[in-house]
């Protein structure tokens, strides 16, 4: 998860918070949430408008975190086609860990990623 306004930037240069890679989509609403706290009054590129008018979205009555986190896990997988991916690590050849061996110290640990669903 990126933030289109600061996604030209140098990373350096951007407010805290400007990417994320939550490792499933149970994590989807935690990462949201910490974007809307963290990054998005910070960072210097989304117009003022736009902030004005996140802020006139705040619900009266707060959902339930159960409820926000369940609509969250929901949509990614209904609209966005998001499915969670379950890896041995010595595996990969489709993992986003980057380049391990099948001998590495990691062999018979697990991970857990997110993959759109093709």
């Amino acid at each position: 998860i990126r933030c289109i306004h600061c996604a030209h930037l140098d990373p350096t240069k951007r407010a805290k918070g400007a990417v994320s890679y939550p490792k499933s989509t149970t994590l989807l609403h935690q990462t949201v949430r910490n974007f809307q706290r963290c990054h998005f009054f910070a960072c210097e590129e989304i117009p003022a408008e736009i902030k004005e008018k996140m802020n006139s979205f705040k619900p009266k009555k707060l959902q339930s975190r159960r409820r926000s986190a369940e609509y969250w896990i929901q949509s990614s997988r209904d609209v966005l086609g998001m499915v969670d991916v379950e890896e041995a690590l010595e595996d990969t050849s489709s993992t986003c860990s980057g380049n391990r061996s099948k001998g590495s110290s990691n062999s018979g640990r697990r991970q857990t990623y997110i993959r759109f669903r093709s």
